[in-house]
């Protein structure tokens, strides 16, 4: 089956109408026009993850749909594995489509974000919103051995107490935080 695979990628080069099949997986029949329309919708994600030429997309593309037909045909298009390897092909395909990069930056950019803690996850969201733009304050005790590194890492640094009143929030009870 991949040698009649490998001979429709020799047609690739050539100059095929829209509406020529360029390969069939079982009785399913992928015209150009689909490869086309496929490859142009994710060339640009695909770009940014790891850039393939057309005719290495239209390999990961026949593979792609023969393991969907080898699926099909052993009946295990509802096995859990199968599902969740689909699952991440959809969502990675869909990806482009649910978010915009640049918008996303854009709603950080110039933001006042206050971030409680420095420890793992402290850390990774604080120097993450810094780099989208964002003008963080990480809050600490006083006393934490976190101040100095947070602080070499480019970061403002405050006191819980000073961080939300900086940040504009309304102040409840703060007091027994220090």
């Amino acid at each position: 089956m991949r040698k009649l695979i490998w001979i429709a990628l020799v047609f690739v080069g050539a100059q095929l109408n829209a509406q020529e099949v360029l390969f069939t997986v079982g009785n399913q029949s992928i015209t150009t026009e689909e490869f086309k329309a496929v490859y142009e919708k994710n060339k640009g994600v695909g770009a940014a993850l790891d850039p393939q030429t057309p005719e290495q997309y239209l390999e990961l593309y026949v593979n792609f749909k023969l393991k969907i037909a080898e699926a099909y045909a052993q009946q295990r298009d509802t096995a859990t594995g199968f599902k969740n390897e689909f699952g991440g092909y959809r969502a990675q395909l869909a990806k482009p489509y649910l978010s915009d990069q640049d918008a996303e930056e854009e709603l950080i950019k110039n933001k006042k974000v206050v971030i409680v803690g420095y420890g793992s996850q402290g850390h990774a969201h604080a120097n993450n919103l810094k780099d989208s733009g964002g003008d963080v304050t990480v809050a600490l005790r006083e006393t934490s051995s976190s101040w100095s590194k947070a602080e070499a890492a480019g970061l403002n640094v405050s006191t819980v107490p000073e961080a939300v009143k900086d940040a504009g929030l309304e102040e409840k009870d703060v007091s027994n935080i220090s």
